[in-house]
């Protein structure tokens, strides 16, 4: 299986680069949590698991940080039904040059609630896929998320 980086979409300098170990390549996600503050804009945090070929799961970063700041509160999760065929086939948002204001995940069954507030940013931003689907994410991050990307590949 082909798995392919697309992005990071954000800012363009702050935060620091963090992914996920080359060893594991993504073939699924299974689900997905953000933190976000809604009022300022911004994507705080974001933490989510993914299955490889070999079936093996890993929480990224791991079951108790995650990548950016969890204080905005309780994350906003979004569980994938994989064994009921469900996977991610878009992301977008918006950033305002600095950091993600927005976030929204869709998956071929349904889309997610927006993350943040898409008026606070002013440059969009849209991963679509008509083939295959996002397996997984990396970010620059900080006390937010300045800038996301996605590892996307095919859906077997």
């Amino acid at each position: 299986m082909s798995v392919v980086k697309v992005g990071p979409f954000g800012g363009q300098a702050a935060g620091r680069v963090m992914d996920i170990s080359p060893n594991q390549p993504p073939a699924q996600l299974k689900n997905i949590e953000i933190w976000h503050n809604q009022t300022a804009g911004i994507i705080t945090a974001i933490r989510f698991t993914y299955t490889n070929d070999q079936d093996d799961t890993f929480t990224v970063p791991n079951a108790t940080n995650v990548w950016g700041d969890q204080r905005s509160g309780s994350p906003q999760t979004i569980i994938i039904d994989i064994d009921g065929g469900e996977y991610v086939t878009k992301m977008e948002g918006t950033h305002n040059g600095s950091h993600v204001s927005s976030l929204r995940i869709t998956t071929n069954m349904r889309p997610s609630q927006w993350f943040g507030n898409q008026s606070k940013g002013n440059h969009s931003f849209s991963v679509p896929l008509n083939k295959g689907g996002i397996l997984a994410f990396f970010v620059r991050a900080s006390n937010c998320i300045n800038a996301i990307g996605v590892y996307v590949g095919s859906i077997e």
